[in-house]
């Protein structure tokens, strides 16, 4: 065997670490004690992990534990990397179970999250068995009960995820070989030292040899070789991952007949077609949140995304473009935590986790989708496969936004299935009031209140703003934060952004404090900022989180977020803001339902301070 050429992997880690030190002051590098210090730090640090990876012990090690699944073979020195390889190793999003003696058992089972680092790929004496060396993460996340704080508003998004943090993170450096004919991976390696002692471990994966939606999945192993009697031993534990590999097969998604779209929707929605990518452009590698809004009656089990048996009815979707392909074919994930995971981050967990396939239309501008389960992973996530493909999917992208619509991304969720049959899904609609940042997206504002406001904002005042100056309306000065104080004198903390300034959508992205405009009706708008007219009509989404106790009005209705559409006027010379605002009037149930009221009687009037001002005022 050629094993002897080839130095360990953590050798040379620490050769990198090591050589810049020296590189500084070449003469003086070893005369300060503390980088005698530091270098044999370092050395003692990786010495028992080198030790345990060198070249001899590598291959018995790996012999004794990985030769029945890749059986090793003689390894080349190395000469560059296998990128292709490395690609369809990977995985981003994985979930795992078991190894309880590593991780809190109460935490949260969502936030269970482990992906695969490939580092490099080499081949071997044998073709089609690679060399690898990668890293696997587990983590695990905790939620907090913590009250929601409201950052800074620069680039924010108005509705802020729940604080979280990783309770736990262990990370493996792993060597071993895979096979392409079988789709076997087998590692073994180390994690991070504890108490001056390591992990010894053996990792076990199957790679899907044909890529759809039913043979997506990676699985396998990570176990500990460490005897039972040792403190650092833990319980197997299982992994399930999604495959990246690019060599996918759409097979139900591009079928209009499987699909069965629902029929023409309301209004005009947004094509795709101009962009270079088409769809793609939108859906690829994105991660976005929906809130659902069931029908009124809604009872629970026939209206529950997860089925009967999931034991809560989710608030809110997750969507994740995984691929896309021919401008208009998207393999999607789609997500249903219970309501106590409120993170950014995907949730890929079995339990609450359709997998989807879907085509974009772009005749009717709309994606239609078909989603599936994933089944029998209760046992054991190597047995897990995606089956029970009868729920549909549709989504679009309104063109016109107003006062009482206010959703970017419309959307609905149903199932085929006769009403008397088990797994029959009522209908969903799904929504989103973010505007999808870095895409410009063609969306208008239609302002439908103008006319009312006008009447509760005809006082002149003009002399209040003599001399002073206040924010130009285009500007990021527009954005603030704010205290709600109630009629008991609670007070809860939010902030609040434009929506639309005149006719054009109001963007996060500011260079130099002034607005960065899209591409939509941009000669139009140029020109009405050149106009300097100092009214401007413009549209607000407002939110404050109040504590448990607030009560936002007389009849004692309290909500553990408020968010209030608005529309008005703003006046430059004078620095008032006066709108009419719209809230939902939820049920007392967590879950929004469709045929909610809306309360469109809120009188909005905010001043803000002067911008020369000697001291900072707050708004009224």
């Amino acid at each position: 065997m050629e094993s002897d050429s080839l130095p360990s992997p953590f050798l040379r880690s620490t050769a990198a670490l090591l050589w810049p030190l020296f590189l500084v002051n070449p003469s003086n590098s070893l005369k300060s004690p503390l980088n005698i210090f530091f270098v044999f730090f370092f050395l003692c640090s990786f010495c028992s992990v080198a030790s345990t990876f060198s070249d001899s012990n590598f291959e018995s090690t790996y012999a004794r534990l990985c030769n029945q699944i890749v059986p090793i073979t003689a390894l080349r020195p190395h000469t560059g990397d296998v990128p292709g390889i490395a690609k369809l190793l990977r995985f981003r999003y994985g979930y795992f179970s078991g190894g309880d003696r590593l991780f809190n058992k109460t935490s949260h089972s969502a936030g269970k999250h482990t992906w695969f680092v490939v580092q490099s790929v080499h081949e071997t004496g044998k073709d089609g068995v690679y060399e690898v060396q990668a890293q696997l993460h587990l983590r695990n996340r905790e939620m907090q009960p913590l009250q929601n704080r409201f950052r800074s508003l620069r680039g924010q998004a108005y509705r802020r995820p729940r604080i979280t943090h990783w309770r736990a993170g262990i990370d493996f450096a792993l060597h071993g070989l895979w096979s392409e004919s079988s789709g076997k991976l087998c590692m073994v390696g180390t994690d991070s030292h504890v108490n001056g002692k390591v992990r010894n471990v053996i990792l076990k994966l199957n790679y899907p040899l044909v890529s759809s939606i039913f043979s997506s999945f990676i699985n396998g192993t990570l176990e500990s070789v460490d005897g039972l009697s040792n403190l650092l031993s833990f319980e197997p534990i299982s992994i399930i991952a999604l495959s990246q590999s690019s060599n996918y097969e759409y097979s139900i998604g591009g079928k209009d007949n499987d699909v069965g779209c629902l029929a023409e929707a309301d209004g005009e929605s947004i094509p795709l077609n101009n962009f270079s990518q088409g769809a793609c452009t939108v859906f690829n590698k994105r991660t976005d949140l929906f809130e659902l809004k069931y029908e009124s009656n809604c009872h629970g089990d026939d209206c529950n995304p997860l089925g009967a048996n999931a034991g809560y009815l989710p608030e809110f979707m997750y969507f994740y473009g995984i691929r896309c392909a021919e401008r208009q074919k998207v393999q999607i994930l789609l997500s249903f935590p219970d309501p106590s995971y409120q993170d950014t981050m995907f949730p890929f967990n079995p339990t609450s986790t359709l997998v989807s396939e879907g085509t974009w239309d772009e005749k009717r501008h709309r994606l239609c989708a078909v989603a599936c389960r994933i089944l029998n992973f209760s046992e054991s996530l190597n047995n897990a496969y995606v089956g029970d493909c009868s729920i549909k999917l549709t989504l679009r992208f309104p063109s016109v936004l107003s006062l009482r619509n206010r959703s970017t991304i419309l959307g609905q969720i149903w199932s085929n299935k006769a009403v008397d049959e088990s797994g029959q899904l009522s209908k969903i609609e799904f929504q989103s009031s973010l505007i999808v940042q870095r895409l410009p997206l063609d969306f208008q504002y239609k302002y439908t209140e103008i006319d009312t406001v006008r009447k509760f904002c005809t006082e002149d005042k003009a002399a209040r703003g003599k001399g002073k100056m206040y924010p130009d309306g285009n500007s990021s000065d527009m954005r603030f934060s704010m205290s709600v104080r109630n009629s008991k004198g609670q007070v809860a903390q939010g902030y609040s952004s434009p929506l639309s300034v005149s006719e054009q959508i109001f963007d996060s992205r500011f260079y130099g404090g002034s607005l960065m405009l899209t591409r939509a009706n941009q000669k139009v708008h140029i020109a009405q900022l050149d106009n300097h007219s100092n009214l401007l009509n413009i549209s607000y989404t407002m939110s404050f989180k109040p504590s448990a106790n607030f009560k936002f009005d007389s009849g004692g209705a309290s909500a553990r977020e408020v968010v209030i559409f608005a529309e008005g006027i703003y006046n430059s010379n004078i620095g008032l803001l006066c709108m009419i605002g719209c809230r939902n009037l939820r049920s007392t149930d967590k879950q929004l339902m469709k045929n909610e009221s809306l309360d469109c009687e809120l009188l909005i009037n905010v001043q803000f301070p002067p911008l020369n001002a000697k001291e900072f005022n707050s708004f009224t």
